[in-house]
């Protein structure tokens, strides 16, 4: 079984660089690319917080996200390969960027739910933003996290197996939470 990780975006505070930067998913995408940090130092975003608990996983730019070490150390077998992540300190806490590089051609256009850019022209592939990923069926090596193939709003989804999502839930992490990516079983 493999689900739809999300990130829990309800009110934590996250990791925020100083000067603000941002890389557009091209970048991100690109097997080859590693964001610089050198230049920056991090701050938690407090601005409309609700909790101040700090959680292991916050968002960053999707596909990629900020995992707090004692996440990272716990679920560095599921991610380490199939990911490039680069530590940094932010206010006492200790936090890997990750970005996932590795992309599988799954995303079900016929099973999920999505909406399209509002273009005259359609654009087959096209899609803006996802409601509600489904999943071809996947090859028996599949990787136990990937990012999904495909266009602007498809490649920015990112996709976890049984594996890690157990652990994930056996350890207590925080930040995320989870949605099937195929249909459950009876």
């Amino acid at each position: 079984m493999y689900w739809w990780m999300r990130i829990d975006e309800t009110g934590h505070p996250e990791p925020k660089t100083v000067p603000t930067i941002s890389y557009q998913l091209e970048q991100l995408s690109d097997p080859a690319f590693v964001p610089d940090f050198s230049k920056c130092r991090f701050v938690f975003e407090r601005d409309e917080c609700v909790d101040e608990v700090i959680m292991d996983f916050a968002t960053y730019l999707h596909p990629t996200f900020f995992v707090r070490e004692k996440a990272f150390c716990i679920l560095n077998k599921y991610i380490a390969t199939f990911a490039k992540h680069s530590p940094f300190s932010c206010e006492g806490h200790i936090y890997y960027f990750i970005k996932i590089d590795v992309e599988f051609n799954l995303f079900d256009y016929e099973a999920s739910t999505y909406s399209r850019w509002g273009m005259y022209e359609r654009i087959e592939d096209e899609v803006n933003t996802v409601t509600r990923v489904m999943i071809k069926h996947p090859p028996p090596d599949t990787p136990d996290i990937f990012r999904l193939k495909g266009r602007n709003g498809v490649r920015k989804n990112i996709i976890v197996s049984d594996r890690f999502k157990q652990t994930y839930e056996e350890n207590g992490l925080t930040g995320l939470y989870f949605k099937p990516a195929e249909p459950l079983p009876n």
